[in-house]
């Protein structure tokens, strides 16, 4: 039979995976089972030597990762959440620790960044999508950790940066559609035309695809060749749409040619793990030599879980190709050698009673926002008799107004919650915040007798 998926079998799976197993077209998949991290969430890390994908679960996609001597960052795909770009910290590639946004500004919605390092600097090349116009902007900072600058627009209405600089230290910018943008030498500034440089791999007619959508172009230099890593398929298509394949030259003008090994990384059949397995970056492990590819995909069968994190090793093959070293994603694999973990998550939930960053941000947020996240670091959580639920039930905050439609959101669920949280004084709370439609507060930051009332669900204050 035909491992590869068609819209047929597209269609049977609709039907239910207990039918088709009955049938005999889909093997049964065992259910993994991960370690409990944080808050009781899934950890990659079995620690036994092996991990098990994913190793950053819920919607983390396109990621972009950076070694950086022993040290490993990795930020994704914000879209609409502010602050964004959330940098990730690792030694190991597979514990994973957040660190700080790099995006405090809504610039639109955040497709698939570029991380990279060049002269002693951090760059972030970020393509957005927005209404008043698309665009790729650049942010810079001397520490991963910050101060990030603000962005700076390219005037680039393209997606999927991938940055790179040639022998004679020209910076480059490869993007969606084989094309490639020079930029200046500080990386500050796109200069002259768009070139068409590569047309990419042409995969069988057959197969079942949302669209050639060559995309996510990252560039590795690596024994005298340059290594460019693209996406082909479609992300958001049939299972087997998504995959990762290669092409290499000897300089960044090209030519470029295809790996006799395409597709490196592809789903191919509807009972694997992963689904829509691509947009992969090339990274080498804390032990030299051995290699590996971050990358996303799909749950099997659980796609409003987002595109998750993965990592896959790859090898590479004596003609000076790379492959992968196993072909199923969703079984336990070795652990890098040499890298020593990070405390690995973050908490979700959020009680109030010690600052918070990290798991919060808003829906196309404004200007507004730092002073919104400086009142969460300020606030103090209601007595137990105020919400009639111990601290660690109470529920997450949420503020909606009528003058700045702006929300406090998970980044986790994305799930909308009436607030619960009074700050210590009104001073302390942006003007927006003291309205009694967003705050039970009084003058004093006690809690007042009509705020321990329990509101309506769609009141702007008050414990869902």
């Amino acid at each position: 039979m035909n491992k590869d998926l068609s819209r047929r079998h597209l269609l049977g799976a609709s039907l239910g995976a207990g039918l088709l197993s009955a049938c005999g077209t889909v093997p049964p998949t065992p259910s993994p089972q991960w370690p409990a991290g944080v808050e009781g969430q899934r950890r990659a890390d079995l620690g036994n030597g092996t991990y098990l994908n994913p190793v950053l679960a819920g919607d983390r996609p396109d990621p972009t990762v950076l070694k950086d001597g022993r040290d490993y960052y990795m930020t994704h795909s914000s879209f609409e959440a502010n602050p964004g770009l959330l940098i990730w910290h690792s030694r190991d590639l597979v514990n994973w620790q957040p660190i700080g946004n790099a995006l405090n500004e809504y610039l639109g919605s955040v497709w698939a960044p570029e991380l990279t390092k060049h002269a002693g600097r951090y760059y972030l090349y970020v393509p957005t999508k927005h209404p008043q116009g698309n665009d790729i902007w650049v942010l810079h900072a001397d520490n991963i950790r910050g101060p990030w600058s603000k962005p700076v627009a390219l005037g680039i209405d393209k997606i999927d940066p991938g940055h790179a600089v040639d022998a004679q230290g020209r910076r480059f910018l490869f993007l969606s559609a084989g094309l490639r943008a020079r930029l200046s030498d500080d990386g500050l500034k796109a200069i002259g035309p768009l070139e068409k440089v590569y047309e990419g791999w042409q995969y069988p007619e057959e197969w079942d695809v949302e669209g050639f959508a060559q995309e996510g172009p990252k560039m590795t230099w690596h024994a005298g060749w340059w290594h460019m890593t693209t996406a082909l398929g479609g992300t958001a298509g049939p299972p087997t749409g998504h995959m990762v394949v290669h092409a290499r030259a000897r300089t960044l003008d090209g030519p470029w040619e295809n790996s006799p090994y395409n597709p490196i990384l592809r789903t191919r059949h509807i009972s694997e793990a992963w689904w829509s397995r691509g947009h992969g970056t090339l990274v080498e492990g804390p032990t030299a030599g051995d290699w590996y590819m971050m990358l996303h995909g799909y749950e099997n069968n659980h796609r409003t879980l987002g595109r998750q994190t993965l990592l896959e090793p790859v090898q590479w093959t004596p003609d000076g190709w790379y492959r992968s070293r196993y072909p199923d994603a969703g079984s336990p694999l070795p652990a890098p050698r040499g890298g020593s973990p990070v405390p690995h998550g973050m908490r979700l939930s959020d009680d109030f009673s010690a600052p918070s960053w990290a798991q919060w941000s808003f829906f196309r947020g404004d200007a507004q926002d730092p002073g919104r996240c400086a009142w969460v670091a300020a606030c103090s959580i209601w007595p137990a008799a105020a919400t009639g639920r111990p601290a660690a039930h109470r529920c997450a905050l949420s503020v909606a107004t009528a003058t700045t439609k702006s929300r406090w959101t998970s980044t986790s669920t994305r799930r909308r919650r009436p607030a619960c949280c009074c700050s210590t004084t009104t001073s302390s709370m942006p003007a927006w915040a003291s309205t009694p439609r967003a705050s039970g507060c009084t003058a004093t930051g006690r809690t007042s007798a009509a705020a321990t009332r329990r509101p309506a669900r769609n009141a702007g204050c008050g414990c869902g």
